[in-house]
């Protein structure tokens, strides 16, 4: 089978599930050697470069990920396809924006990774007021019984 006849059986969440992969595993990635190593882009294979690229970033996705699993916002799926985007939604905006202010201030790396670990805090924050919110949900929803 040729490579446009498997890319045409795609369905179309995997097809944003790969994109929103791509955008938030692979992009910050490259952004960061880009902007500290460029010169590892040319001497790196592509290969090396994208697995470079997703070792930078997999630990802010990872987490992200973490917390959809502790309490799932779908609770009928153990593993849920919308809290994977989700946690990968996340991951995109925090890595993105902390990568814009570094780069429009040319802050050196460290100050990075303290700009990505304050935007991490604050997903985490949102992550726990919406939790709280959803079990309010769920408590004033379920009617009490007899």
């Amino acid at each position: 089978m040729s490579i446009v006849t498997e890319l045409q059986k795609l369905r179309p969440p995997d097809i944003v599930l790969a994109t929103f992969a791509l955008l938030a595993v692979v992009s910050p990635g490259f952004l960061l050697i880009y902007l500290y190593k460029p010169e590892l882009i040319g001497s790196l294979s592509t290969f090396k470069l994208l697995v470079f690229s997703t070792a930078l970033t997999l630990p802010v996705v990872a987490f992200n990920y973490s917390l959809t699993l502790i309490r799932p916002m779908v609770k009928d799926f153990p593993f849920s396809w919308t809290g994977a985007i989700l946690s990968l939604v996340k991951a995109f905006v925090a890595q993105h924006l902390a990568l814009l202010i570094v780069y429009l201030n040319a802050y050196p790396f460290k100050t990075y990774l303290l700009v990505l670990g304050i935007f991490q805090f604050m997903v985490f924050i949102m992550w726990l007021v919406t939790v709280r919110m959803l079990n309010k949900f769920d408590r004033d929803r379920v009617p009490p019984s007899p």
